[in-house]
């Protein structure tokens, strides 16, 4: 009975131990992607600002336009850092052996969810029951009005009709 046990786990820590490496690969590649695009896209930036910066007789308009893309060049590339990032966090929390494991209820999240949000920190139940939960707070307009009262409730706490005073 406890060599059964005993090979049921080792056989459990083999599947683990799997898990771990498929992951571990799968994120260290979505890594170099997200590396791969963040400095071609800001060395295409870089080549961009020093064309644009060379031509002085740009008109006020056409400086606007510019200017906007950029903008939207620097929101982009922000997003790809963000994205970097998370990357990194998410293989620490490889090392640390929490990866892939849900933040809320400790369950493993599905790999098939890991390949498609490879940041996930929640099981598809728990993400469901956040947003839910972020819904609900939106909804009942908790966040900007909260601890206010509308001021028709308290005309009608003391009985006071519209147009009576």
């Amino acid at each position: 009975m406890a060599a059964v046990a005993a090979a049921t786990a080792a056989h459990a820590a083999a599947l683990m131990s799997d898990r771990s490496d498929r992951l571990a690969r799968m994120l260290a590649s979505k890594r170099e992607e997200i590396f791969a695009v963040l400095r071609r896209e800001f060395g295409e930036r870089l080549a961009e600002d020093a064309l644009t910066s060379q031509d002085e007789k740009i008109e006020i308009g056409d400086r606007s336009v510019v200017v906007l893309g950029q903008d939207l060049e620097l929101e982009r590339l922000e997003m790809r850092r963000r994205e970097l990032r998370r990357a990194d966090e998410a293989l620490e929390r490889l090392a640390r052996g929490s990866y892939g494991l849900c933040d809320d209820c400790g369950a493993e999240i599905a790999e098939e969810r890991l390949e498609i949000l490879p940041f996930a920190t929640r099981c598809v139940e728990c993400a469901r029951r956040k947003e839910i939960e972020d819904k609900r707070v939106e909804i009942t307009g908790r966040g900007f009005r909260a601890g206010f009262r509308d001021v028709r409730e308290d005309a009608e706490e003391e009985g006071i009709e519209e147009g009576e005073e």
